[in-house]
């Protein structure tokens, strides 16, 4: 019977954890991210806001500091540099910044390391990925998401070839580039953005179900 309680004790204690553990983990994120944003820009908001709100207004927050509000002017920064991103001048821009951080020692190895993973999974006219699909490794039966960057045809017998990317995982700026015949492959029916967050997130944001081999050709 004891023995019984404590299964049962132990079983709850689990399942309490795994409840917990999605909301600890998005209260982390969002604190981290809070906490930033009122790092970098919660002297300059309140400022602001004395500069444009009667004190009258203010209330408890006669200093300024409303809670939040370096948040949502991070987001709206955010949001801004995207839509400038989005323009000539701006693409402009990003140029001279890239041309400023590669000129650096060290910092050009990690600056050149995350650029090369926002070029991948960016803008899908920009992306060096033409598309994403599942082959066979690394044996015979196991299938794994590679991401392809280019076709070449085998100088021997003139069959195709495409030359596919297959990330390591968490760190996706590292991997394997493969060889693979076209026949062997299957087209995974997904953007490269997609596979990159169907990666990234270890596989559950997985849909229900994926062209995972091609129903139109038997496998051996």
């Amino acid at each position: 019977m004891k023995s019984s309680n404590k299964g049962r004790m132990s079983a709850n204690l689990v399942r309490g954890v795994l409840f917990l553990l999605p909301v600890i983990v998005t209260v982390l994120i969002v604190g981290f991210v809070y906490n930033q944003g009122e790092s970098w820009l919660g002297e300059a908001t309140a400022y602001l806001v004395r500069l444009l709100l009667p004190v009258s207004w203010l209330g408890p927050f006669t200093d300024g500091h409303i809670p939040g509000l370096s948040l949502l002017l991070l987001l709206g920064i955010i949001m801004l540099l995207g839509w400038i991103s989005s323009m000539k001048f701006g693409r402009q821009g990003l140029r001279l910044i890239d041309h400023i951080f590669l000129s650096i020692p060290f910092v050009r190895a990690i600056y050149s390391a995350a650029r090369k993973v926002v070029d991948a999974v960016g803008d899908p006219k920009q992306s060096k990925f033409q598309r994403v699909v599942f082959l066979d490794w690394p044996g015979r039966g196991t299938r794994v998401l590679g991401f392809v960057s280019g076709e070449v045809t085998n100088a021997s017998n003139g069959e195709k070839y495409l030359v596919v990317f297959v990330p390591h995982i968490p760190n996706p700026t590292s991997g394997f580039v493969m060889w693979v015949p076209e026949r062997e492959t299957t087209d995974a029916g997904m953007t490269p953005q997609q596979g990159f967050s169907l990666c990234m997130s270890l596989g559950v944001l997985a849909p229900p179900s994926l062209p995972i081999t091609n129903a139109t050709k038997p496998r051996d």
